[in-house]
């Protein structure tokens, strides 16, 4: 049976402030949401929304460790959780939404958790986790520098033991892990498949194809998230584009891109994977997580689907 494990080292509590009419030098009201986060946590989260069970690992910080399973207790039979301690406290960041203006602000923190001593934590833990029926998704910010090797070393590891090692990150630890080839899955939103390449990416089709052509030789399947636009996952056999027919109201994009993905590796081939990907990434855009159930969200949502 396929298990999903989910694996972050820059864990974080995401702290949503919401308000309307929200400007510079001003008082504001807002409301605020605290949540057990990160990327790699948010594809647990998203996982478990739609009833896939599925494992949580990687690092959380030992200062806030117990409020981190209060958090996540009503994820409890759907969501193991199997981080190690790190010392220290996890991050928060900072999102500030203004609702009658329709924009957002992100303030992110940096991690301080990744040593090469809780690394190693982290390798060890995984390693009686994942065997070839897993699925793991190295996900979030990555240290870089001297501990680039301990990632690399997870990284070689996840390969060696589990079925699908999928990545999704940023900036340096993204062309690192991707140049070391034997990924299963990337998902690059269009700025991160332009770092990647080493030049500006145009957001049309033909250029986003062409760009993710020259990776194919390091990771099997590409997914490059649009926004709006949707997504693109490219193989060496083939193309597919996927885009939401039904709209809504945007509340917050806050960690869309992780519930694209965790639709996607939800499912068994390109085609279901990017539609599933799409209703949840869509679903979170609108804030329905919070509201409705995953059965009754993705009867709302049309997706049109195509091959190229």
């Amino acid at each position: 049976m396929t298990q999903i494990v989910t694996v972050g080292v820059s864990p974080a509590w995401d702290v949503v402030c919401s308000g309307d009419d929200i400007k510079w030098a001003r008082h504001c009201n807002v409301t605020q949401k605290r949540n057990v986060a990160g990327k790699a946590f948010n594809l647990s989260r998203c996982l478990a929304w739609m009833g896939v069970r599925n494992v949580a690992a990687g690092i959380w910080g030992e200062n806030d460790y117990n409020q981190m399973l209060e958090g996540v207790a009503p994820l409890a039979g759907l969501v193991d959780v199997r981080f190690i301690k790190a010392a220290g406290s996890t991050r928060e960041n900072i999102t500030v939404v203004d609702r009658s203006g329709a924009r957002e602000m992100h303030l992110q923190m940096e991690s301080k958790l990744a040593t090469s001593d809780s690394l190693q934590k982290v390798k060890d833990a995984l390693a009686s986790i994942v065997n070839k029926e897993s699925i793991c998704v190295f996900s979030g910010s990555m240290p870089a520098g001297d501990l680039q090797p301990d990632i690399v070393g997870i990284a070689e590891m996840l390969k060696s033991n589990a079925g699908h090692v999928v990545v999704d990150s940023r900036g340096p630890s993204l062309k690192y892990l991707v140049d070391i080839g034997g990924l299963s899955v990337i998902k690059p939103n269009l700025a991160e498949l332009s770092e990647l390449i080493g030049k500006d990416v145009a957001d049309q089709s033909d250029a986003i194809i062409d760009a993710a052509n020259t990776m194919l030789d390091k990771v099997h399947t590409i997914v490059v998230s649009r926004g709006a636009k949707g997504a693109i996952a490219v193989t060496k056999d083939s193309v597919w584009k996927a885009s939401s027919i039904t709209t809504g109201k945007v509340i917050s994009t806050v960690g869309c891109g992780d519930y694209l993905l965790a639709g996607f590796i939800s499912e068994q081939n390109i085609e279901a994977g990017l539609i599933t990907g799409i209703k949840v990434a869509s679903a979170r855009a609108w804030g329905w997580p919070d509201k409705i159930s995953w059965q009754e969200a993705q009867k709302k949502i049309e997706v049109e689907v195509c091959q190229q």
